[in-house]
This record gives structure tokens, sequence and C-alpha cells, in this order.
């Protein structure tokens, strides 16, 4: 039977962390339109930081850069979900000194960003571990996250900041420690769903797999505690938080 599960969730740093294999596959992406384009390249000559040969070392984390990419050249591109890019991108390199999960933030950019794209090589350009597109929303001028990627000591991470279309622009950049979640379930609660069976097609709360979006309430639910939000800060000590999951017992 399928149940909604009411997991503490306690969020910790850890030396032993499971890593992701890599970036999900991209189902059609919904119509955005270009009328927020606004940014112009200017391209030129090669400089620091314009390709994977000469990317922006970090020696460190937390990170913290800022520039304008339409001073650079359009070098990359990767789909997640929108492709065909001609935006001129900037990249940084680093090298993890131990496995360990990464976190990159350019939501805090806007209003003076772009709506911009970014997405990590492992050691080459194409060995691609995970890329976004738009995860801050457009209340944040569609500017991107990536939460927690898989970085393994004895590779070098390449953190290409690019746009969407042809956009470009000015961009904040950090990047910082993530940390894994460690579930500890409690109590479940009877969903109400029909059985599964062969082909059967989930109308009852597919969430995004579904279009349109199909989500289910949870009554009752003290919604102050069923709610995790998407973005994370720098942490140097463990944080602890309640959501509401599904899950199949």
């Amino acid at each position: 039977m399928e149940h909604v599960l009411t997991a503490l969730v306690a969020l910790v740093v850890s030396g032993g962390v499971a890593l992701a294999d890599g970036p999900p596959p991209w189902h059609d992406p919904p119509p955005k339109d270009d009328n927020h384009v606004t940014g112009v390249p200017v391209g030129g000559d090669r400089s620091d930081g314009d390709t994977i040969e000469e990317a922006w070392v970090i020696a460190g984390l937390p990170f913290t850069g800022t520039g304008n990419t339409c001073l650079f050249n359009d070098d990359y591109d990767e789909t997640c979900p929108y492709g065909g890019s001609i935006s001129p991108d900037i990249v940084y390199a680093f090298a993890p000194p131990s496995n360990m999960l990464l976190v990159g933030d350019l939501c805090e950019g806007w209003p003076y960003s772009y709506d911009t794209k970014m997405y990590i090589y492992e050691d080459a350009e194409g060995n691609l571990i995970a890329c976004d597109d738009d995860a801050c929303g457009s209340s944040l001028g569609y500017a991107s996250y990536i939460y927690n990627a898989g970085l393994f000591a004895g590779h070098v991470y390449y953190v290409v900041v690019d746009g969407y279309g042809g956009d470009c622009g000015n961009y904040l950049l950090k990047l910082f420690e993530g940390f894994p979640c460690v579930f500890d379930c409690v109590d479940g609660i009877p969903e109400g769903e029909p059985e599964c069976y062969t082909d059967y097609e989930d109308t009852y709360n597919a969430g995004c797999d579904d279009v349109p979006y199909m989500f289910q309430d949870v009554i009752p639910c003290d919604v102050s505690q069923s709610r995790t939000v998407a973005r994370v800060e720098p942490l140097s000590s463990a944080r602890t938080c309640v959501l509401t999951l599904t899950g199949i017992s």
C-alpha cells in the first residue's frame, strides 16, 4: 500500500556521503519566452575564465565570484531542459580535497543578474554531472541553482556559468559544501490512492511528472512543518527540519 510518510529529516555535514550518479533525464521543457533576454555579448580575445583551459581556479570553499559573462565567448552548452544557447560562458575549476557534496547558487545575483544556466563537468567538457537552468524561478529572474552535486577527490570539476538563449550579464556565484539528508521515518498516514496495476496511470498525485502538475493535499497537516525550502545556505552545524514525502511500503 502506498502511504504518505512524515519524516524527521536531520540535515548533517558528514565525511562519508552518498553521491549522485549524474543529472536526471529531462522531460519536454515548458515554454519560456525571450522577452526578458537583454544581454548583448561582446566576446573578443581569450581571457582568464573563458574556457576550461583558462578556468579560474577555486582554492577552497565557501567561494563567492562575480563578473559579467557578456565579456566572454560562447564555448559550451548543455540541455537542462533548454538547449541551443549561444550565450557566452565563464568557467571555474575546483579540485575537492575529499569526497563531498557541492551547492552552486546564482539566485542571489537578482535583480542585477540575467537568465542564467549553470552546469558542472568532471575532468573534461561533456562529462556532465549536474545542470540547472531555472531553479530559482521567475521571481528571481530564472537564475540557476544546483543542489548537492557529488564530487570525488582526485578529480577536477568545472563549474560553467552560462545563459539561456543568447542572454548574458552580471552574475553572483556562491559555491559551498552541501550536506546529506538522513531520514528517520515515523508513523505513516494512509494516502487513499487506488492500488497500482500494470500500465496504471497516476492521476492522483503524480507531481511534476505529469502535465498539468498533480499534487495531493495531506490532511491533517501542519503546513508550517510540511514544507521545506529548495535553497539552503552554508551551514556550520547540523540542522533539523520536518517535511512530508511520499513513499511505498
